[in-house]
């Protein structure tokens, strides 16, 4: 998305500047004066930090000057907004309690400017909040109020990433026709506004595959790997990459099954590159290797498309991409059962979304 949700991702919406004054003690201000670039400034540096996830501890500097400059010059959008930002951080952290606490303080302010779309976004990221702690109810609660809100106020955006959030919380409980709704709503919103840094259509496609309709799941993810490529996702491309395989293996298309696996295996080797692999980590997943290895030989034959691969296994580099492969997936295991298989790699995939180790993050 991703997880959420993948998870793949699910926070920051764009917040503008209201030109409403606020009561007594809170003003809005109208024009963009000296202030209000410099507060923007900084949470535009913030930003950088965090979606780039370089260090969220400068991203939280930048993020507390704005929200201490917003306060003094009571700019209330704006110190709603830097508390958003701040939440975020807790959210990346895993601080999910600072990030909830937070956020009903962000509500209650968000409430008292007069016809804002301000409370929707809180909502929606308590939502997400929500769905870390596995409080399912509770998460629907705040997505469906975003919903509402999103209607209300006419905010096309709020109302394909509150949709994408529901799917991808009946996705995560294994509901996936009540999610497939949803996600269709949240691609149809979210493509006619160019937005692409969700995983909708990653999830609308697992959804479809664990219902078993293989021409559909191939279909989105086809569509959604070509539109990873044009945009230089790798963890998007890997992760598709995957789930194409395992329509590929349910088909018994061995031939595609290894070249999508293969593909996601390439993609790993830049990824790993990027990733901090701890010497533990790579003394204790080393052990998988050989294991890789004999469950990747079952899907091998005599052809040159699968001596390639097992060439592919045997150099060097595959050690760290076994590494991330064990790290992100819990070392799955590409057994027989294909489904069995997917719906653990999906749950893992969903899994790293909650820890924001993916672009599911919304600025």
């Amino acid at each position: 998305m991703q997880k959420v949700i993948l998870l793949p991702v699910l926070l920051f919406l764009s917040i503008k500047v209201f030109s409403k004054t606020f009561q007594d003690t809170y003003k809005v201000e109208k024009d963009e004066n000296e202030v209000t670039q410099e507060i923007n400034d900084l949470l535009d540096k913030g930003i950088t930090f965090y979606q780039r996830q370089i260090n969220y501890d400068s991203a939280y500097v930048y993020f507390e000057k704005a929200r201490i400059l917003a306060e003094k010059e009571n700019l209330i959008t704006l110190k709603v907004r830097s508390l958003n930002c701040i939440a975020a951080v807790h959210y990346a952290s895993h601080e999910n309690d600072k990030a909830i606490l937070i956020s009903k303080e962000i509500l209650e302010l968000a409430k008292l400017i007069p016809d804002s779309y301000l409370p929707g976004t809180t909502y929606n990221n308590l939502g997400i909040y929500y769905h870390e702690e596995e409080e399912y109810t509770i998460a629907l609660k705040y997505l469906d109020s975003a919903l509402s809100v999103s209607r209300q106020k006419k905010k096309r955006r709020l109302e394909g990433l509150a949709n994408s959030n529901i799917g991808m919380i009946y996705h995560d409980t294994e509901q996936y026709r009540e999610a497939l709704p949803h996600l269709k709503i949240a691609s149809h919103i979210l493509d006619s506004m160019n937005y692409h840094g969700s995983g909708t259509d990653i999830f609308m496609a697992k959804s479809l595959f664990a219902l078993g309709k293989l021409d559909s799941a191939e279909r989105i993810a086809l569509k959604r790997l070509r539109l990873d490529e044009g945009r230089n996702a790798p963890e998007d491309i890997h992760e598709i990459s995957i789930l194409l395989s395992s329509i590929y293996a349910e088909r018994k298309d061995t031939e595609n099954q290894v070249y999508y696996l293969q593909k996601a295996l390439t993609y790993n080797d830049s990824l790993a590159a990027q990733k901090d692999l701890s010497q533990i980590e790579i003394s204790k997943l080393k052990e998988i290797r050989s294991q890789q290895e004999k469950e990747l030989e079952e899907i091998k034959t005599n052809t040159n498309t699968y001596r390639l691969l097992y060439i592919l296994l045997g150099i060097s580099g595959v050690i760290l991409l076994s590494i991330f492969i064990a790290r992100q997936f819990k070392l799955v295991r590409f057994t027989k059962d294909i489904r069995n298989v997917q719906r653990d790699l999906i749950k893992h995939e969903l899994d790293k979304r909650k820890k924001k180790q993916n672009r599911e993050t919304y600025l």
